[in-house]
């Protein structure tokens, strides 16, 4: 076992994937959760997140052969739910995309660098990020030249997009989650709030 794994980091940073998952199941719980994007877990989300930019800004980017696989799995957990601070993403994204060997994480390169298309407005690369349209279907919206979408995702080991969509939306229908009611209003909304924290203009 290598001695970074026992790296202080790894422990806090599974703490904060918890307190995400946690949250999430809480507010599941209680019937809060696709409201919105809900106070509580944006909360969550943003006091996760700036803990995590004081550890890459003090150690740089919690590496796999530091911290462990389930540690750097929570780091890109963290950076991919602040939707609310484009810096931080961003940054993570320039971060994750200079690791190489055993630590890159090319999956999660592509899911993070789709977060930060769809906050912004602009066309996906690999259709990870997946949300309800005007017809009350899930899917990943536009996307960049999408005959090659299904290359693009095998070459970073994702699933095909149509088993991506049946699995959640399996998901969806076990949690109880629906199309939202009014979706050109939700549109307006999620455009309002990515103004507002500056990923869009």
């Amino acid at each position: 076992m290598s001695s970074g794994r026992s790296d202080d980091r790894a422990a806090r940073l599974v703490g904060l994937a918890a307190a995400d998952h946690s949250t999430r199941e809480a507010l599941l719980a209680r019937g809060e959760l696709f409201d919105g994007y809900h106070p509580e877990m944006r909360a969550v989300h943003e006091a996760n997140a700036c803990e995590l930019e004081a550890m890459i800004d003090a150690r740089g980017w919690p590496r796999t052969s530091d911290v462990g696989e389930d540690a750097a799995q929570a780091a890109f957990l963290v950076a991919n739910h602040a939707i609310s601070l484009p810096g931080l993403q961003r940054k993570a994204l320039r971060m994750m995309e200079a690791l190489d060997g055993d630590d890159a994480r090319a999956r999660e390169v592509a899911v993070l660098g789709d977060r930060i298309r769809f906050n912004e407005g602009r066309p996906q690369r690999y259709g990870a990020i997946i949300d309800w349209d005007a017809e009350g279907t899930l899917g990943p919206g536009p996307l960049e030249d999408p005959d090659e979408v299904e290359a693009r995702r095998a070459r970073v080991g994702m699933e095909p997009l149509g088993e991506e969509l049946a699995r959640l939306q399996a998901r969806a229908d076990e949690e109880g989650e629906r199309p939202p009611g009014e979706w050109a209003e939700r549109r307006r909304q999620m455009h309002a709030f990515f103004v507002g924290v500056g990923y869009r203009r």
